[in-house]
C-alpha cells in the first residue's frame, strides 16, 4: 500500500535535500515511521482513501499516532458503548 501522507514525503524530501540519496532518505524515513509513528507507546491509525483513477487500489493519505495512555482504573466511568451493567 503506498503512502501518501504530507509529512512523511515531506521528510523524504528534506533528507534528499540535505543529501542523502533515495535509498537513504528512504531507509531513515521507513526507520522513523516504524520506530516513532508506529512504536509500542503510540496508538497508530491509519487514514486510508482510493484514486479516482484506481477506486480498486487504497492509499494510506495520512497516519495518526497518539501516544497509548494509562489504563483508567476500574470505577464509575468505567462503563463501556455497550456495557450498561453499573459496576458495585
Amino acid at each position: 500500500m503506498m503512502i501518501e501522507d504530507w509529512e512523511v514525503g515531506a521528510l523524504f524530501w528534506k533528507l534528499v535535500d540535505q543529501g542523502h540519496s533515495n535509498d537513504d532518505a528512504a531507509k531513515e524515513v521507513r526507520d522513523k515511521f516504524f520506530s516513532e509513528l508506529c512504536g509500542p507507546d503510540k496508538d497508530t491509525h491509519f487514514l486510508v482513501g482510493t484514486i479516482l483513477a484506481y477506486p480498486k487500489s487504497w492509499v494510506v493519505i495520512g497516519v495518526f499516532y497518539p501516544k497509548i495512555s494509562a489504563p483508567r482504573p476500574k470505577g464509575d466511568s468505567d462503563r463501556g458503548l455497550f456495557n450498561m451493567e453499573q459496576n458495585p
